[in-house]
């Protein structure tokens, strides 16, 4: 609050005084005016009040792209100038190539001579170790399969003959119809194991023929992948995924560029790093694609996948070979213990004395025929097992061949230098800045493109205005070129911290930055005009103001003294030049205050509008005393159009024009 007045009841008498020039032209002389008490007054306004504090800065885009540039070829071509309106992906300029489309040539030349182009994709190769694996420790590889149920068949015949023998040995010498049971057993066993090891030798025999791969599905998927990918790179389809990847490196290197100069517009949460990463990322999925989609590269992956499908295909067919071979055995041998077994039953049938020597025969053979079984069976996992070390090596192997040497990096290198040779426009916007001449190589910052629909102001403010600011509040910026216009603006950012030195110590100045966007700006303001800005604290519209210094206070509150006119004699005798007026002691709520004005709000309604006149130098005055004011209107008629006589300067004391 401003100052008060403290008002101390003192009946005061103000005199007018008259100076040498002035001419009196009706009948009241010098002592009627010296009698009267002359005030001066001003007039309530009605208006909208603002407190605001002041800074000043100059107009910039918000949007702002610098294009370097760090190939040191002479620039061929500029196709656009300081003025120019651009789109994203406009072509900006070009570089001269021929040196670099020769050093690429000799970098091609060079890596096909020492074949150090060759590379491998690790993906199929680790594929099939893994799956041939999994098959090996899930119990699900079909080569061991086959060889562990001819085994089960062997030991299955094993343990029926050795049955047979010992039940032989225990019953000899026992009745004629118990050895007779006892061949009839025998022989139906034998005639299951046949019937077994048939059904296993036409299953082995069916997946042969049949020629089941399912289990090298993914291997196959693999070639068929690896056949894709070659054909791809040899349509138009690889390029089509090339430039689009392109698309998204130039989105994500704009996107950087802008926040690495204009950092603090940085979103919460984000930091200039992830931005980086981005570009990277999208960086690399270039490398990515072109390495994918390179000819020779994928002729040599489609070879390895080919071979590694042929090897796991000849697997399942030697596994299958194997198995109806091993199964054949085993049938073979249930065959021989049928017929022992119903030479058996026929000896036993008959009277045959021989029937123990043909038992242990039949056993000794189902002994063979499982130890045959068992060798397979051993043989079996161990190919499966040396199956999986080629397989592990071939992974290896392929590992260590798809390392990039350093002359394809090197080659990946200019063929990237040969995509930047053409500078672009990053975004749209108008070209403000050009640093770039035809013949000669360019350095630092090339173009600079800014949007000039998306205007913004960066101003100072004092460390002791700035507990009074926050974001969201309204600006007006009056161009210090065009005073007469007026643009609105808020505060979109403001420094946490006070401005630095470019040491990264803290300037000294006291003073923190601000970012105001415009946010009606039109062609008339221009990028790089300087401007004042008014930071609107409070406000207050369409309210009834007087000058801050003419509100006093007493114990009751604030109040201004208003002067109600009075009919009496003195207008006419004066022609209206002085009136008399009666003082009226009004109480008021101050509102919004400003360096100059106050809001007020008579406390009793209807007792002062935006007409009603106000005693700007209320001392000695009291409630109800009569004064008189004169009115500088006639005044001026009266002199010739001069606002105050020479002697009736506006001093304490002397009257003053009616506001």
């Amino acid at each position: 609050m401003k100052k008060r007045y403290i008002i101390i009841p003192v009946v005061v008498a103000a005199v007018l005084g008259i100076g040498g020039c002035f001419v009196y032209s009706y009948n009241v002389g010098m002592q009627t005016l010296n009698s009267m008490n002359g005030v001066q007054t001003e007039q309530v306004k009605r208006q909208d009040l603002k407190n605001y504090i002041t800074a000043s800065g100059t107009i910039e885009s918000s949007d702002v792209n610098k294009v370097y540039s760090d190939l040191l070829y002479a620039v061929q071509s500029v196709n656009v100038e300081v003025g120019d309106r651009v789109k994203q992906g406009d072509i900006l300029c070009t570089i001269d190539t021929e040196t670099l489309e020769q050093k690429i040539s000799e970098q091609e030349a060079a890596i096909e001579t020492s074949d150090q182009n060759t590379s491998y994709t690790i993906t199929d190769a680790e594929k099939a170790y893994n799956d041939a694996l999994a098959d090996y420790e899930n119990n699900e590889n079909t080569q061991i399969i086959s060889a562990q149920n001819a085994l089960d068949n062997a030991e299955t015949a094993l343990t029926a003959a050795r049955k047979a023998y010992d039940d032989a040995v225990k019953k000899k010498g026992t009745s004629e119809d118990t050895s007779l049971e006892s061949a009839k057993l025998s022989l139906e066993s034998a005639k299951v194991s046949v019937k077994n090891a048939q059904k296993a030798y036409d299953d082995a025999v069916k997946n042969q023929k049949e020629e089941d791969y399912y289990s090298i599905k993914q291997i196959k998927d693999a070639y068929d992948d690896a056949k894709e990918v070659y054909d791809k790179a040899r349509s138009s389809k690889s390029g089509d995924e090339i430039a689009e990847a392109r698309e998204e490196y130039e989105l994500a290197l704009q996107i950087y560029t802008n926040y690495l100069n204009n950092q603090d517009s940085i979103p919460v949460g984000m930091s200039l790093s992830d931005y980086a990463s981005a570009m990277q990322s999208a960086k690399q999925k270039i490398a990515t694609l072109t390495e994918l989609y390179n000819v020779e590269t994928a002729d040599d992956n489609l070879e390895e996948a080919k071979k590694a499908y042929d090897t796991a295909k000849k697997q399942i067919d030697d596994g299958n070979k194997s198995a109806v071979e091993q199964t054949e055995n085993a049938l073979e041998a249930a065959n021989r213990q049928l017929e022992s077994a119903e030479l058996q039953y026929n000896a036993t049938l008959t009277g045959n004395t021989d029937t123990l020597d043909s038992l242990e025969t039949q056993l000794e053979n189902a002994q063979t025929a499982y130890s045959k079984a068992k060798n397979s069976y051993d043989l079996t996992v161990l190919s499966v097992v040396d199956s999986l070390d080629t397989l592990k090596t071939q992974a290896q192997r392929a590992r260590d061949r798809s390392d990039n040497t350093s002359a394809q990096v090197a080659l990946e290198n200019l063929y990237d230098q040969l995509e930047e040779a053409t500078i672009t426009a990053p975004c749209d916007g108008v070209v403000t800045y050009e640093n770039v001449a035809e013949g000669i190589a360019p350095t630092g910052v090339l173009f600079v493109i800014e949007d000039p629909a998306d205007l913004i102001i960066n101003v100072a403010i004092s460390e002791y205005d700035i507990p009074n600011v926050s974001t969201d509040l309204k600006c007006e910026i009056v161009p210090n070129a065009m005073t007469d216009l007026s643009y609105d603006g808020i505060i979109e950012t403001i420094a946490p911290a006070a401005s630095k030195a470019a040491t990264g110590d803290d300037a000294g100045t006291g003073s923190f930055k601000a970012t105001i966007a415009v946010t009606n700006a039109d062609a008339k303001l221009l990028i790089g005009m300087t401007a004042r800005v008014n930071i609107i604290l409070e406000e207050e519209k369409d309210v009834l103001t007087v000058s801050s210094d003419i509100i006093s206070h007493d114990d009751k509150g604030d109040f201004v003294y208003a002067a109600i006119k009075v009919e009496d004699a003195t207008a006419a005798q004066t022609g209206g030049l002085i009136s008399s007026y009666q003082a009226k002691k009004v109480y008021v709520t101050v509102g919004l205050e400003t360096s100059f004005y106050a809001a007020i709000t008579p406390v009793t309604p209807g007792e002062l509008d935006d007409n009603s006149l106000l005693l700007t130098r209320p001392d000695g005055i009291t409630d109800g005393q009569t004064i008189t004011v004169m009115d500088q209107t006639a005044l001026a008629g009266m002199t010739g159009g001069s606002a105050m006589p020479a002697g009736m300067g506006g001093g304490p004391g002397g009257p003053a024009p009616v506001m």
